[in-house]
């Protein structure tokens, strides 16, 4: 399948902005969609998610008879990446909770400064 890097990565900076937004919505006992739909939330997402790694593989000079160790190695690289984000951040996270001004302004604060930022690259994808 063959789509256009500009709409699936402007869907997929939607995708964090709309997490953003529940973020934000579910601190001021609101029910979204995540919470009401989470399987087509994530459904729609994961699929432009996927479509985005599928794009970039594309990309990769290797042979067909590569394609399993190489989607292997580009995952384990990924979730290797991930986790190694989450192992500095979470202590450090883990410390602040307890903080008065932890969820307004980290939890609040962070997810308003991601969604602006992710916002501007889906308005940078869409125009091009």
């Amino acid at each position: 399948v063959h789509v256009p890097p500009g709409p699936t990565e402007a869907v997929i900076a939607l995708s964090i902005v709309f997490l953003a937004v529940e973020i934000v919505r579910k601190g001021q006992g609101e029910t979204g969609p995540t919470e009401r739909y989470p399987w087509a939330v994530a459904f729609f997402f994961g699929l432009f998610h996927g479509l985005g790694f599928a794009t970039v593989m594309g990309h990769l000079p290797f042979r067909m008879v590569d394609l399993v160790k190489v989607m292997v190695t580009f995952n384990v690289g990924v979730e290797l990446g991930q986790l190694a984000i989450v192992l500095v951040v979470f202590p450090v996270l883990y410390l602040m909770r307890k903080k008065s001004w932890f969820v307004p302004v980290v939890v609040h604060g962070g997810s308003a400064a991601i969604a602006a930022i992710a916002a501007f690259w889906m308005v940078e994808r869409i125009i091009g």
